[in-house]
């Protein structure tokens, strides 16, 4: 008779997740690098291409698809799946084909980073057996759903300046919230484990 595979128990997805806990905070790292990277470029050039916004989208629909790899026994493949389909389908269009119909389609786009935010805040919650790190998950969610209503907002008279510099500084906060998510991983099963030793 064939054997059916089981999905891991809660403590075998941690311990999963604590053994690639070095990716995650690398990930992080990296994200918060390209983030304040976009920024600072941004910033010093006074202004922003309709490719630079594309360059950094699909940055971001990358190095998204890393970070949740890294958490896939946890959180459902369609919720990270459409996050980072969104990215790099705007990223695409954005960065080969700069035109009035993105920025029309602009407007569809910052609705979808406010999904994507809900979506990390979600991940976020999911998590909360991984250690105290989930919190930083949902600042980090919390975070991109207010860039996305700050542009929602100023549609369509915001510039596309202030637009990269918004999303430069939600895909910092992102690796930010990686990298929070990283050092506290598995830290109550830890403390758990101790205080069961010590009793």
């Amino acid at each position: 008779m064939a054997r059916t595979t089981r999905p891991a128990s809660y403590p075998q997805q941690t311990t999963l997740l604590k053994e690639r806990q070095g990716n995650i905070l690398v990930t992080g790292i990296l994200v918060t690098a390209a983030g304040m990277t976009f920024f600072c470029n941004i910033v010093a050039v006074a202004g922003v291409s309709w490719q630079v916004i594309g360059l950094m989208l699909l940055t971001t629909g990358l190095l998204q698809f890393h970070a949740s790899w890294q958490i896939r026994e946890r959180v459902p493949s369609v919720m990270w799946g459409t996050t980072v389909a969104l990215y790099a389908a705007f990223g695409v269009l954005a960065f080969i084909n700069p035109s009035t119909r993105i920025a029309a389609l602009s407007l569809a786009f910052f609705a979808g980073l406010i999904a994507t935010g809900t979506m990390r805040c979600c991940c976020g919650y999911v998590l909360q057996a991984a250690g105290r790190g989930w919190r930083w998950l949902v600042t980090g969610g919390g975070f991109t759903i207010a860039m996305g209503s700050l542009l929602m907002a100023g549609w369509p008279y915001n510039d596309l300046a202030t637009a990269g510099r918004l999303l430069a500084l939600d895909l910092t906060a992102y690796g930010l919230s990686l990298v929070g998510f990283a050092l506290y991983l598995g830290s109550d099963v830890t403390k758990g484990r101790a205080k069961k030793r010590l009793r």
